[in-house]
């Protein structure tokens, strides 16, 4: 992901997993506003649980040996897409047709 001086705006992730997390991750750590959006309940909350107690969200690159903890937004409310001028979607396919009312 590129540090140049692009400015994407605020950049909304749905889904915070291994992919969303990830690339979301990578945008925040290159100075990118990057909010992440997860369903409310248990994942949300182990989620910010996880945030919390070291800092933001731990990118681990097992290629190059690195472990980095970019700070992170993390929301469960879908009006944070209101002002999101990027949406990113990382979600697993089968959740595809419920995002289609989200979006």
């Amino acid at each position: 992901i590129s540090t140049d001086d692009t400015d994407l705006g605020h950049v909304v992730v749905i889904g915070a997993g291994c992919i969303g997390g990830w690339v979301g991750g990578k945008l925040a750590q290159a100075g990118h506003e990057v909010t992440f959006l997860t369903r409310e309940g248990e994942s949300f909350y182990a989620l910010m649980r996880a945030t919390s107690s070291n800092g933001g969200i731990t990118l681990i690159d097992n290629f190059k040996r690195t472990r980095d903890v970019v700070a992170a937004d993390i929301r469960h409310e879908a009006e944070v897409l209101a002002d999101a001028d990027l949406i990113l979607l990382a979600v697993k396919r089968q959740v595809n047709p419920a995002m289609a009312k989200v979006v």
